[in-house]
């Protein structure tokens, strides 16, 4: 009989590997840029210091659940039928731009006049 197991990945050595993925600031930026696209954003801006970049939109925003299921990794079956303007594919986008770039990741989405925030 075999034994099936299943295993946890290491969330450590995982974020470690996803920093070489590939991503430069531009690619980066440009997918998070997509996010605010898809979410019918007309104003976008970006800020930038040394150790902290901002980008803020005005698009429709994520409900809590919403934005948990976001910024779950592998967040969307990739199989699954789409409508035309979902930038989205794999449920990685944001996650692994921001990974490649930053140490912490904060989102913070207003929807219907409630803030909902989740750090990574």
């Amino acid at each position: 009989m075999i034994e099936v197991i299943n295993l946890p990945p290491d969330a450590h050595n995982f974020l470690q590997g996803a920093r070489n993925t590939g991503y430069t600031l531009n690619t980066a930026l440009a997918d998070i840029i997509d996010n605010s696209i898809a979410a019918c954003a007309t104003d976008i801006k970006i800020f930038a210091d040394t150790d902290i970049i901002c980008v803020i939109d005005n698009g429709t925003g994520m409900d809590k659940p919403t934005l948990h299921q976001a910024m779950r990794l592998g967040s969307k079956d990739p199989l699954a039928s789409r409508v035309k303007t979902d930038l989205g594919r794999f449920g990685l986008g944001l996650n692994m731009a921001s990974i490649s770039m930053c140490d912490k990741t904060t989102v913070i989405s207003r929807m219907d006049g409630t803030e909902n925030a989740i750090t990574l």
